[in-house]
């Protein structure tokens, strides 16, 4: 989402053997997926592991050190190996988040110190979030990262796509808090944040619009539309939006709980949620940006099931079957978890 992050993140490295050990074991279990012989590609999955090790015996001594700590180095070392942690781990199934915990010691010493949120750090907090809020949402938890405390204007004022696109961050995160909170029944809350994803929909700029869009054709096999976005941090926001936007849908307190009412409710709501994750699958084929298309993958996770539709079944499969080969995102588990449930259901 962030550029700053990735060019300081390789200005650093020669000169910090956490961040350097850090993407080299990324690095090296990325390039493990994209290689031929299987005999090289195991030894480059030896070798990310072997990094990764490295790396946590830097990274361990420093949790008890309260400036170490609260270094850009150190959150930056958190969410690369985070990362490392996603790509080795599926959507669904046992994920121990052990290097979210890093991430969390490390933003929660920065709050108690009241440090400002600026440089580096300011950029690997913004990647830190987006993992606590994927992280709740496979957990059905609230996220840890207090979103009024990170130093960013969250009005509707004017302002560049990367700050539009944290701002649709931070309402995110406030949204998985309601959905996985005791506010869950709160009608007051829920309509407070759907107004303000309304404001965040209608004053976004004009760079979000689509320079290509083309409706879904089914009759000609088009399952999803084509959604072309020029900016990547239009993407990203494009895609959080929308995965809020799912969440909002199936945690309306207002919703009709039993008889005719419930049942047209349902029927409203399965025609919105399939629009929204059209929208999401069709950005993450047209518009490749990896940290959006996870939030593809974790929509298809939570409601591909609501699919009826044979075609449209198949074309989320090849979605996530394209994720899995172009940005090496384990998505074989999720691919068999919905065929299952898709057979379960008809």
């Amino acid at each position: 989402m962030d550029p700053d992050f990735t060019n300081e993140a390789l200005r650093r490295a020669p000169r910090c053997p956490l961040l350097l050990y850090s993407l080299l074991a990324v690095s090296s279990s990325h390039k493990s997926w994209f290689l031929d012989d299987p005999d090289i590609a195991q030894d480059y999955a030896r070798y990310g592991e072997e990094y990764h090790e490295k790396c946590i015996s830097l990274l361990l001594p420093m949790l008890n050190d309260s400036e170490s700590i609260t270094d850009g180095a150190f959150l930056a070392c958190s969410t690369i190996l985070r990362w490392y942690e996603e790509l080795s781990a599926p959507i669904h199934g046992r994920d121990d988040a052990r290097h979210l915990l890093g991430g969390y010691a490390s933003v929660a010493e920065s709050f108690r110190q009241d440090l400002p949120w600026e440089g580096f750090r300011q950029a690997a907090l913004w990647i830190h979030l987006r993992q606590d809020i994927f992280n709740a949402v496979i957990n059905q938890r609230v996220p840890r990262t207090n979103v009024n405390r990170l130093g960013i204007d969250r009005s509707s004022s004017p302002t560049d796509e990367t700050t539009w696109a944290k701002r649709v961050l931070c309402l995110e995160a406030e949204v998985v808090e309601y959905c996985f909170s005791h506010e869950g029944s709160s009608i007051q809350r829920y309509t407070s944040l759907e107004v303000r994803l309304e404001d965040w929909d209608r004053q976004k700029p004009q760079t979000f619009t689509p320079v290509f869009y083309q409706e879904r054709d089914p009759s000609q096999g088009v399952s999803f539309p084509i959604v072309s976005v020029l900016l990547d941090s239009c993407v990203f926001a494009l895609s959080h939006y929308y995965f809020a936007m799912l969440m909002m849908l199936v945690h309306d307190p207002r919703m009709p709980k039993v008889g005719t009412q419930y049942l047209e409710c349902q029927k409203e709501i399965r025609i919105k949620i399939l629009h929204f994750l059209r929208l999401l699958c069709g950005l993450a084929s047209s518009s490749p940006v990896p940290p959006a298309r996870g939030m593809t993958c974790l929509a298809l996770s939570l409601f591909g099931s609501w699919i009826t539709d044979h075609a449209e079944r198949d074309a989320a499969i090849n979605v996530l079957r394209k994720v899995d080969q172009e940005d090496a995102w384990p998505t074989s588990s999720l691919r068999q978890d919905l065929r299952a449930q898709w057979e379960s259901r008809d």
